[in-house]
């Protein structure tokens, strides 16, 4: 999280730095390992930021609903227009043309988009490409997306450059770990055969997934 959160402050507070090489983050591991958990714990990190000049937004294009261009197109446009104070009142010209006057407008502003499950909005073949990235140049991206997602076809021709991040899954010591702090902390006991399954059940690398997991056996413990 910090290392990904540096990477954004060092090439917005440093004009230079983006002249000089225009580097985004891509965040790529395979399903299960906390990329969806990341994403969202760096633009929690960045809440309360405003008034500095911080902004972030957060795309899921994994939701129902989501997993198209057009749709993340629509939401980043009223997230830019919210944060630069315009209307959100229709206007005539395409969503590509009124991204690009959004764009031209964001000035001194720190705008980071986090886009998570990047694979979910392409298409096949010659549509995989993600012309938003050209249209919001003057934003920060930081993609997450499978290992066979073909991120430098989605880039061609928008001049960016990508620095990968892979977070790793919990090991199965920190699963066990976790679970027992997790446990103790909490006041409660789990038998060997519950603790067994809570942790070599698939996705409890995820540290994020594994405390849902506990918090849900707990309720149910209480009922």
């Amino acid at each position: 999280e910090l290392r990904i959160l540096e990477r954004c402050a060092q090439f917005l507070r440093d004009p230079k730095e983006q002249n000089r090489k225009r580097e985004r983050v891509y965040v790529t591991a395979a399903a299960g390992t906390g990329k969806s958990a990341l994403m969202a714990a760096c633009a929690g990190a960045l809440e309360g930021m405003e008034e500095k000049g911080w902004h972030s937004i957060l795309y899921f294009a994994g939701n129902p609903g989501c997993q198209d261009e057009q749709t993340f197109m629509q939401v980043l446009c009223y997230r830019l227009e919210e944060i630069l104070g315009q209307s959100h009142e229709e206007r005539q010209g395409s969503l590509r043309e009124r991204l690009g006057e959004l764009n031209e407008k964001i000035g001194e502003k720190k705008i980071i988009c986090f886009l998570d499950a990047a694979e979910q909005l392409t298409g096949e073949g010659e549509d995989r490409y993600l012309d938003v990235l050209s249209l919001c140049s003057r934003m920060y991206f930081v993609i997450s997306a499978l290992p066979d997602f073909p991120l430098a076809q989605c880039i061609t021709g928008s001049g960016l450059e990508f620095v990968p991040v892979t977070p790793e899954a919990f090991p199965p010591e920190n699963i066990r770990q976790m679970t027992e702090i997790t446990v103790r902390r909490r006041g409660k006991k789990l038998d060997d055969v519950v603790s067994r399954a809570v942790q070599e059940k698939q996705g409890s690398g995820n540290p994020l997934y594994l405390s849902m997991l506990l918090q849900r056996l707990f309720m149910m413990d209480g009922e």
